[in-house]
């Protein structure tokens, strides 16, 4: 098979909280969480709150929508704002916030939260008509997406690396190419419960420079003695990070960090900090 002859979206792989909204004759009747896969939480009273959730659909549709609870960085600030002045605990980013507010008992805060959609329980040939119709005929907003080939792909991949993901008001973590074809995609099957019509291209892991403060050595539970880097606050996707491990003495000798040097850091799979390089200090 030639990719270059195969029809392809590429959509925006979304960094929240995945839900299934169902509705029953175009009436909302529950929001289940993805949980484990198997089993969720029904958080209906809190996503009946969002921005841009309809509790009423335009035609009778019965069937479920698949999407993802996103907060927009603009509004984390704003959420992080009332906290503080509340004396409550911030978010750390706009995942952590879309996953909290929206499992919260209260409710409070789902007013800052949104939905965009991927995916309904219809019938359809392609998946850019199940696009089509969650947009057109339920007018529900659906996450950016693309249709072409494995070059479009390629294309659209490295302009989100370059620019355009910086610029969303909201995180991704990657794009997922998909075939087109439906048909085609649930005659491939699975593989390890994953589509193999589907594949996840994440981004590069992003990094800041910043300069060493200090070296410090910690004692962990086991006594095992780890070198951290001590320095200057850097911000990566919305998370201050001033601190990484350098796991072992063998990495300390190889990396040989000192006060005043320059040093690339980074959160891997955008959690971990982690200390890329370090360079003299100049």
């Amino acid at each position: 098979m030639n990719l270059n002859d195969v029809d392809l979206i590429i959509s925006e792989k979304l960094d929240g909280i995945s839900i299934d909204v169902s509705y029953v004759d175009g009436k909302i009747s529950e929001a289940i969480t993805r949980g484990d896969g198997t089993t969720g939480e029904n958080i209906l009273k809190n996503v009946i709150r969002m921005k841009n959730v309809k509790k009423e659909l335009p035609i009778p549709f019965t069937g479920s929508l698949r999407g993802e609870i996103l907060l927009k960085k603009e509004d984390l600030k704003s959420v992080n704002f009332i906290c503080r002045n509340r004396k409550e605990n911030e978010f750390q980013n706009v995942r952590n916030g879309a996953c909290g507010i929206a499992r919260r008992f209260d409710g409070k805060y789902s007013e800052y939260l949104f939905i965009l959609y991927y995916d309904a329980t219809v019938e359809f040939e392609t998946k850019k008509d199940v696009f089509d119709f969650i947009k057109n005929e339920l007018k529900i907003e659906v996450c950016k997406h693309y249709v072409g080939n494995i070059e479009t792909a390629k294309i659209v991949y490295n302009e989100y690396e370059e620019s355009i993901r910086a610029e969303l008001e909201y995180e991704i973590d990657g794009l997922v190419v998909s075939l087109n074809d439906l048909k085609l995609s649930e005659k491939l099957g699975l593989k390890n419960n994953n589509p193999v019509g589907s594949i996840a291209w994440k981004f590069n892991t992003k990094k800041a420079k910043t300069r060493i403060k200090d070296v410090e050595w910690q004692i962990g539970d086991t006594n095992r003695l780890t070198p951290i880097v001590v320095f200057e606050t850097v911000e990566i996707n919305g998370v201050h990070i001033s601190r990484a491990s350098l796991h072992n003495y063998k990495n300390f000798l190889k990396m040989k960090p000192y006060k005043g040097a320059v040093c690339i850091i980074s959160r891997r799979n955008d959690v971990i900090p982690f200390c890329e390089e370090i360079f003299p200090a100049r």
